[in-house]
């Protein structure tokens, strides 16, 4: 069960936009590696799949109106995909420099002599 903290209780790391994208990241895998998320990426995926054997069967010369919904069908469904796994990627990404700045007792400062 995860903790949820209290809408009166102001969030001190509200605004760091490196605790956001991690939180966002965190969320998204935990949804993908759930049934919610597993039926998302199986839709997607068999969206695409679909759709790409109807695009072999259709001639875009005869049909341009059906060719392009199934191509915009597939690149939606290829793109939310992708936005997911951004999302992720830059979660881990931020989730990492937080860790490093924690580990970092001079935050970053350098001498300059």
């Amino acid at each position: 069960m995860t903790e949820e903290v209290s809408a009166d209780v102001e969030n001190p790391f509200a605004d760091d936009p490196d605790v956001q994208l991690a939180t966002i990241g965190i969320d998204l895998q935990k949804l993908m590696g759930q049934k919610a998320g597993k039926y998302l990426q199986a839709k997607s995926e068999q969206q695409i799949d679909e759709g790409i054997s109807r695009l072999l069967e259709l001639d875009p010369e005869d049909d341009l109106k059906e060719f392009r919904k199934v191509k915009t069908d597939i690149l939606v469904a290829q793109q939310a995909l992708t936005w997911i796994n951004d999302a992720i990627l830059e979660g881990e990404a931020a989730h990492e420099k937080i860790l490093e700045e924690e580990n970092d007792p001079l935050n970053g400062y350098k001498n300059p002599h």
